[in-house]
């Protein structure tokens, strides 16, 4: 009757070993508990966790935050960017009024006061003859000119309402000198003689 007992119990720890699933590498060979799984999808539905209110109001809050420190930031870079157009389109208008004046001998002329695109007095918007200011054709600042016999001076002015508007104008001449109207009272100080700030 021993015998018989401990057949028993050996054919059933062998059948326990045999019906168990091993996983590789773990520990010692222990078998590996399989979780029970759903049967239907209402079952399924309900294991599945989602965000609660005062977490999507965190998120919210936030989102809020970073937006309200990255768009100055973003505001402030392209207002810089913007400018640096316009002092760009300033120079490049500069080379085409000495070229006009190496033709002329006088800076006159050339300033387009009817919007045809030819240069016909001696200030207001620069003609087309002259340059074409990527400033103007974006609409953020228009670019003019007053010419004389030996001199000129091109300025650019924020446009109303377009993205530089309140920014101030900005000025150069036929001697290099540049000016920035930082504080946007239609005049260069002298502290405002250069395009730095």
């Amino acid at each position: 009757m021993n015998r018989q007992v401990q057949s028993i119990q050996l054919g059933s720890a062998r059948g326990i070993h045999s019906q168990a699933r091993f996983q590789p590498g773990s520990a010692m060979g222990i078998p590996s508990v399989r979780q029970p799984q759903p049967e239907n999808a209402a079952e399924c539905a309900s294991h599945e966790s989602g965000l609660t209110l005062i977490e999507l109001m965190a998120v919210a809050a936030i989102l809020a935050v970073l937006v309200g420190v990255a768009l100055p930031a973003f505001n402030g870079y392209s207002q810089r960017t913007y400018r640096s157009e316009a002092q760009g389109d300033l120079l490049a208008c500069a080379l085409g009024m000495e070229r006009w004046a190496s033709s002329r001998f006088s800076y006159r002329g050339a300033a387009d006061s009817d919007g045809d695109g030819v240069a016909d007095s001696d200030g207001g918007a620069v003609s087309e003859q002259i340059c074409a200011p990527g400033s103007t054709a974006e609409g953020r600042y228009e670019v003019r000119v007053v010419g004389g016999v030996d001199g000129f001076q091109l300025s650019a002015h924020p446009l109303p309402g377009a993205a530089m508007a309140g920014d101030g104008f900005l000025s150069l001449d036929e001697a290099g000198n540049r000016g920035w109207d930082r504080n946007n009272d239609a005049q260069i100080t002298a502290a405002e003689e250069d395009w730095s700030g």
